[in-house]
């Protein structure tokens, strides 16, 4: 396959495998569809891919999966999905995450005073950056 390299790559670089170690989790199904942490559910780009819509089938497909209606590729209990996606040779790139459940601010934001914090130089600021 020409891009089989990439599900291993992207499960180190998503922090879900060490580097280098990506591939034994595909290798040992952990990646398919009824395993621990199931990835490309429909199949991935060249199953899933017309030209430039790629990210945002990515995107539909993790809706579909945390409201259970993904049909064949469906996760039983999927109730957060990770998503991302690429394009232009990879300097566009986005990732989401869809939840079935609306996200909950759990404490409120601390309160900062207005201005610099006490003690804030910009001339040390400078210096650090400029290396003086």
């Amino acid at each position: 396959m020409p891009f089989s390299w990439y599900e291993p790559m992207w499960l180190e670089n998503l922090g879900f495998a060490t580097e280098g170690e990506g591939w034994k989790l595909t290798g040992s199904g952990v990646t398919e569809l009824d395993g621990d942490l199931p990835v490309n559910m429909p199949g991935g780009v060249l199953s899933t891919n017309p030209i430039g819509a790629s990210g945002m089938i990515r995107f539909a497909e993790a809706a579909l999966q945390v409201r259970g209606q993904a049909g064949e590729h469906q996760v039983d209990g999927a109730r957060r999905v990770l998503g991302h996606a690429y394009g232009g040779g990879s300097p566009f790139f986005s990732m989401w995450l869809v939840g079935a459940e609306p996200p909950r601010l759990l404490t409120a934001p601390p309160e900062r005073p207005a201005g610099p914090p006490e003690g804030f130089s910009p001339h040390a600021l400078s210096a650090v950056a400029t290396g003086r």
